[in-house]
C-alpha cells in the first residue's frame, strides 16, 4: 500500500471545508486561506481518484465566490470596454477565507491564473458534475468568469507566485486560454472561443525568445510553471519544438535534481519545490517518459517528513541562501503540509498507475 497516497487523499479530504474550499496549508498562518488555483488542482486530484463529489463541492465554492463579487467583476469588465485603466485592488482578489470572502490587505489582488484554472476545471468536469445541487449557479458563475477573463487577459496582473503585478505572464495566459477554450467547448460561446484564439496567438508571438517560452513578456527567464502549457492545459503538444526547447531550459537551469521556480527567486532561499518537481513528473508520465516520471515519484516520496507530509519546497541547492533565514524569521518554517504538493503527487501517481 502506498502510504503517502493514502495520506495525501486524507489530507485533501480533511482540509476541504463544508462549503468546498481547500485550505492551502493548515499549519502555516499566511496560507490558512483558499485559492482558486491550489483548490482546482486539489479538486482535480480527488476527481482522478473517484471523489467527484469533492471536486463538485469545490466548483460550487468557486461559483459562490464569483457571484458574491460579480458587481466588482462587472465594473472591471466595463472599465476595460471603456478603455479605462484597471486598479488592481478593485479586481477580484486571489486569496479568500474558507467561507469565500476576500482577505483584506494587498496580496496580488489581480491574479487571473486561478480563475482560469477554475474555469478549465469546470469544463473538464462538466459532464461528471451534472448533478451538482447548485448547477445553475455554477453555470452562471462560469459564464461570468469567462466574460471577465476575455476582457482582462491583455492587462498585466500578478503571476501565479503572487509577484510581478505589472507584467504579463506566460503561465497565466495559458491558464486563461485553457479556461476560455474549455468554456467555449461546453457552452458554444463564440466570444470565449475568439478570445482564446487571441490569447494563444499572443503567447506564441510575444512570450517566446530564442526557441523557448519565457516567464513573462520581455523576460529572458524560464519559469518551471511553463510545464503547465502542456500539462494540463494543452496549449502546446509535448513534442512541439517550442515546448521541447522550453523543457530543455527548465531541465538545464532549474533542476538540481528537484525543480526550482526560476533564476532570481529568493523566497525561502529559492529551494527545490516539491509541487513543481511532481508537476514535471506528471508531464513526463503523460508523455510516456516512464523512467523519468518514476524517478521523480521516488524523489517526491523522499521529501515527506515522518508524518508523511509534503512541504512547499525543501531547502536544498538554494539559489539564494541568504534569503532562507530571512523568510524563516518573517513567517516561520517552510509551509507543510502544502495541499497543492500532495495534489501534484497524486496526479503524478495516478498518471503512472494509468500507464
Amino acid at each position: 500500500m502506498d502510504l503517502l497516497k493514502q495520506k495525501s487523499l486524507d489530507l485533501l479530504r480533511q482540509h476541504q471545508s463544508a462549503g468546498g474550499a481547500f485550505i492551502a496549508c493548515p499549519s502555516f498562518a499566511t496560507y490558512r486561506y483558499a485559492w482558486f488555483r491550489d483548490g482546482s488542482y486539489c479538486a482535480l486530484a480527488l476527481a482522478e481518484y473517484g471523489d467527484e463529489a469533492a471536486a463538485g463541492r469545490f466548483l460550487e465554492w468557486g461559483a459562490a465566490v464569483i457571484l458574491r463579487y460579480q458587481a466588482k467583476m462587472r465594473r472591471c469588465i466595463e472599465r476595460r470596454q471603456q478603455g479605462l485603466p484597471l486598479v488592481a485592488a478593485e479586481c477580484l482578489h486571489s486569496r479568500f477565507t474558507l467561507e469565500g470572502f476576500e482577505v483584506p490587505g494587498n496580496w496580488g489582488h489581480n491574479q487571473l491564473d486561478g480563475l482560469g484554472t477554475w474555469l478549465w476545471l469546470y469544463g473538464r468536469l462538466h459532464s461528471t458534475a451534472a448533478n451538482l445541487p447548485s448547477r445553475a449557479q455554477v453555470d452562471e458563475a462560469a459564464a461570468l468568469a469567462a466574460e471577465y477573463l476575455a476582457a482582462l487577459w491583455p492587462e498585466p496582473c500578478s503571476d501565479c507566485w503572487e509577484e510581478h503585478e505589472d507584467q504579463r505572464h506566460t503561465y497565466t495566459l495559458a491558464s486563461i486560454w485553457a479556461g476560455l477554450s474549455q468554456f467555449a467547448a461546453v457552452s458554444g460561446d463564440a466570444r470565449s472561443r475568439d478570445a482564446a484564439a487571441h490569447v494563444r496567438e499572443f503567447v506564441l508571438t510575444r512570450c517566446v525568445s530564442s526557441g523557448s517560452l519565457v516567464k513573462s513578456v520581455g523576460s529572458d527567464l524560464v519559469d518551471a510553471n511553463l510545464i503547465g502549457l502542456v500539462q494540463p492545459y494543452g496549449l502546446l503538444a509535448w513534442d512541439d519544438p517550442l515546448f521541447q526547447g522550453t523543457l530543455a531550459r527548465i531541465e538545464q537551469e532549474l533542476c538540481t535534481p528537484g525543480l526550482h521556480r526560476y533564476r532570481g527567486d529568493s523566497y525561502y532561499g529559492a529551494g527545490e519545490w516539491v509541487l513543481l518537481t511532481a508537476w514535471l513528473g506528471w508531464a513526463y508520465a503523460e508523455a510516456g517518459e516512464r523512467s523519468k516520471a518514476q524517478a521523480i515519484l521516488d524523489w517526491t516520496r523522499a521529501q515527506a517528513n515522518d508524518r508523511l507530509e509534503l512541504p512547499e519546497q525543501v531547502p536544498h541547492a538554494l539559489f539564494a541562501p541568504a534569503g532562507y533565514p530571512e523568510w524563516v524569521e518573517r513567517w516561520g518554517e517552510i509551509a507543510s503540509p502544502l495541499l497543492w504538493s500532495h495534489a501534484k503527487y497524486l496526479l503524478l501517481l495516478k498518471s503512472i498507475e494509468k500507464a
